[in-house]
């Protein structure tokens, strides 16, 4: 098998990364390299790397599917991530329903997805509009008392408010970009407080070229 050039790429939709994170990623990267025998270029640039049949790409956000076609990549042997249709499916807005069946959607939503995991959320909806927004906050502060206001595009805890009154969303949504509103969403849900007995511990899977490399843990770790 021919030796691909992997290389590091930073999506047009994609998020900033702190330092820690684009260290983190040059890493992956070159492990990716070592363990495939593959060289390590550094980060894509179109001007060099003109034939992508011999690119394996490490992206730091999921791809967009007409970006990941202009890249070249057809299959999942060509990059260590995720494609996906629409820009608000990589999001955190694909796992609440909307606040009524009048709501404002983007092209593609799904509301069997949200179905099949809304066991495994916090209850909340997603809004497209500063309108449902409205609604599905009112909805929440009368079922919860308090919920938390999240940026689809955060990580890490970054992007979340949390709102006890009608008047503290609508201060928030007059700074928030209504084109970011409608394209990627904003999420509300029940604000939960874990107790101190509470723990979580990831599942991850990603796929490098034919291999599945995994990491788990438990609370023994």
């Amino acid at each position: 098998m021919a030796r691909k050039t992997v290389v590091i790429y930073f999506p047009r939709l994609g998020v900033p990364l702190y330092t820690h994170e684009k260290i983190t990623l040059s890493a992956v990267a070159k492990a990716i390299a070592r363990i495939n025998d593959d060289e390590f270029a550094g980060c894509y640039d179109k001007a060099r790397h003109h034939d992508h049949n011999d690119i394996f790409f490490v992206p730091s956000d999921a791809l967009i599917l007409n970006e990941a076609s202009e890249l070249g990549i057809h299959s999942p042997a060509g990059l260590f991530g995720a494609i996906v249709p629409y820009p608000f499916v990589k999001t955190k807005a694909i796992t609440h329903r909307l606040v009524n069946g009048r709501a404002d959607r983007p092209e593609g939503w799904s509301s069997g997805f949200v179905q099949r995991v809304r066991r495994a959320v916090l209850p909340g909806f997603t809004a497209f509009s500063a309108h449902d927004a409205r609604l599905a906050a009112a909805a929440g502060l009368q079922a919860h008392g308090a919920i938390r206001v999240k940026d689809p595009l955060g990580d890490g805890g970054h992007g979340q408010t949390v709102i006890t009154s009608p008047n503290a969303l609508n201060e928030m949504l007059e700074n928030y970009p209504e084109e970011k509103l409608a394209t990627h969403g904003l999420v509300l849900e029940m604000n939960f407080a874990p107790s101190r007995d509470f723990e979580c511990w990831p599942d991850h899977g990603r796929r490098s070229g034919d291999r599945l490399p995994r990491h788990a843990k438990n609370r023994d770790e």
